[in-house]
């Protein structure tokens, strides 16, 4: 099976919920300002939108909600997502669609205007971090194996990590009050 779209689009639920089930399958990046310069997606979408499902039996669906119930009462029986029952399966789909239409055009408003600069705060310090620990850990253990091998005593895990927070907990701090004061 194909999903069409980006995870940072409403794709990203249909991705979601194939992962949930443990489905087998391929995402084809399409990303929502490039639509119409996929012929396949367009193929499998003739609105040329995002997301889109092809199976390989050539059943083809849009729409990420319309998807997930598909793929949900497709592939679900035997997991807790699908619904026992008519009455549970009606109660999914009504809160499924009150939450698209009620929730989430006010919470990406606030997450996009008043919340905006902690997000910006919180991926800056994600990416920030997740560098320097990445960046820093293959060499370091490599320096550290070798030091030792040669009989120079060097810190446990924890000690580097203590040694390690002592800098970049700092740095960090400096970073922030430099890129958001």
């Amino acid at each position: 099976m194909k999903i069409y779209g980006i995870p940072q689009s409403r794709a990203g639920r249909c991705l979601w919920m194939a992962r949930e089930l443990g489905l087998e399958h391929e995402n084809v990046p399409v990303h929502f300002r490039a639509t119409r310069d996929s012929p396949e997606l367009v193929k499998v979408n003739p609105n040329a939108r995002i997301p889109a499902l092809e199976e390989p039996g050539g059943f083809t669906l849009h729409e990420s909600m319309a998807i997930n119930l598909y793929l949900v009462k497709k592939h679900g029986a035997a997991t807790p997502i699908a619904p026992a029952s008519l009455e549970e399966d009606a109660l999914a789909t009504q809160w499924s669609f009150w939450v698209m239409t009620e929730i989430e055009k006010p919470l990406l408003t606030l997450l996009m205007t008043t919340l905006a600069p902690t997000l910006a705060a919180i991926s800056a310090g994600s990416v920030f971090m997740g560098a320097n620990t990445y960046i820093g850990n293959a060499p370091n253990f490599m320096v550290k194996a070798i030091a030792e091998d040669r009989g120079i005593k060097m810190p446990s895990f924890f000690g580097y990590m203590l040694w390690s927070c002592g800098i970049l907990v700092p740095l960090f701090v400096v970073m922030t009050f430099v890129w958001f004061a």
